[in-house]
């Protein structure tokens, strides 16, 4: 049986620089305990769902394997767990568009070029297999965790990094940053959203 690779204790997030996510993730082993996978994906909707975000690969909190969750922008919706997934096809029209990621809190950009339709098969959370074509939105959530299966960042697909964009001024972050760096012990730091 392959192994599990955890890089963390917790489901957190990581954050650049960390080394997990530019690493390829191996497969889901077929003889994965049901158990050990359930309570993975019950981890990564908790962090994705704390996070606020609408995709989540298992290397953002630390787990090399190939296995991500994706939804819509919906509040309503809940997210689909495709492990293993492969793309079978993708549209020749591509489109730019708006993306952020939670491993990398603080920037986005408008500018990052994604295919509009994608097709993917791939195993649900109790490994059936199940085929999806998405469009549009979910096309593009499908994509970016995709790559993080194989260690791509969405920066990683711009043409210039001076189409990278901050969501929060330079001196907001330096000064979070400081803040940090000199909280007192008994202050409980608030987490990102």
């Amino acid at each position: 049986m392959q192994h599990l690779s955890i890089v963390t204790a917790s489901l957190d997030i990581a954050n650049l620089p960390s080394i997990c996510l530019r690493q390829k993730a191996q497969d889901v082993p077929d003889e994965i305990f049901p158990e050990t996978l359930r309570s993975i994906i019950e981890g990564m909707v908790f962090s994705l769902y704390s996070a606020g975000g609408v995709g989540l690969a298992a290397p953002q909190v630390g787990i090399g394997w190939r296995l991500f969750l994706a939804m819509e922008r919906d509040p309503n919706a809940s997210p689909m767990v495709l492990i293993n997934p492969k793309f079978v096809d993708m549209s020749e029209e591509i489109e730019e568009g708006r993306e952020g990621c939670l491993s990398l809190p603080g920037y986005f950009s408008t500018k990052v070029p994604r295919s509009k339709v994608v097709k993917v098969e791939a195993l649900n959370q109790v490994l059936e297999p199940v085929q999806f074509e998405v469009h549009d939105f979910l096309a593009r959530v499908f994509q970016h965790e995709y790559d993080h299966l194989d260690g791509i960042l969405y920066t990683d697909r711009l043409k210039s990094l001076e189409d990278l964009e901050a969501t929060r001024s330079a001196e907001e972050r330096a000064r979070e940053t400081i803040e940090h760096l000199y909280a007192r012990p008994e202050t409980t730091p608030q987490p990102d959203m």
